[in-house]
């Protein structure tokens, strides 16, 4: 299957570490640079490919290609999904988080000049509103064998300046984070596109010479 949204190679590790902890899960192998992901799941057991796909979805990923092989090609079931790749950055999920993000922290500004006291709760709304999708993250981490994670740390740090009343201060912690990992995706993105335009040079056939001196033509593959 194919495993969207991963920008580290620490998300391999978080996605490894949760399905490792699925009963009937077993030899899982994640490819970070072609963003697939390959297991062997047991016959007999109560873990299916949509709980699979759900455990991944619930620590922020998306899944497409699903595909099933039964030790060959035949019987292969397929079930495509759109994919983020060609999408701008404004057009993804992060990205308009950032937007939403950043919009609230201008209107947060304006209004302390105008309004202070309602700035203060315009700072606290941005707060939950960008801490929401990394606190419910931290939480599936957690639950999944990862308690320690960057967003179960950002959280604590966002939500106790929010309760020590330091609203601003926390809105711009979850601002910068928010614009660091879209700044991860977008970049992890380009080395991606980067290394299947290399790929795609090589070339798809190849010229075998034969003993007699004839020539043939054969997939570089084989």
């Amino acid at each position: 299957m194919r495993v969207e949204g991963m920008d580290c190679a620490s998300c391999v590790g978080k996605i490894e570490t949760a399905l490792a902890r699925m009963v009937g899960v077993s030899d899982a192998r994640i490819n970070f640079t072609a963003e697939t992901l390959e297991l062997t799941l047991a016959s007999g057991v109560p873990t299916q490919l949509g709980d699979i796909e759900k455990t991944i979805k619930s620590l922020g990923f998306g899944v497409s290609d699903v595909r099933r092989h039964d030790g060959s090609d035949t019987g292969a079931v397929s079930v495509p999904a759109t994919s983020i790749q060609n999408r701008r950055w404004w057009q993804t999920k992060k990205g308009k988080h950032v937007i939403g993000l950043g919009v609230l922290m201008a209107s947060a500004y304006a209004m302390t000049l105008l309004l202070p006291l309602y700035g203060e709760w315009i700072f606290a709304a941005a707060v939950i509103a960008g801490v929401t999708p990394f606190a419910r993250k931290a939480f599936a981490l957690a639950r999944s064998g990862s308690p320690f994670s960057i967003e179960t740390l950002m959280s604590v740090a966002a939500i106790g300046a929010l309760f020590i009343g330091e609203a601003e201060e926390a809105a711009a912690v979850v601002f910068l984070f928010s614009v660091g990992e879209l700044l991860e995706s977008v970049a992890a993105g380009r080395a991606r596109a980067g290394i299947k335009a290399l790929a795609s040079l090589v070339p798809k056939t190849a010229v075998l010479l034969d003993p007699n001196g004839g020539q043939r033509t054969v997939p570089a593959a084989s």
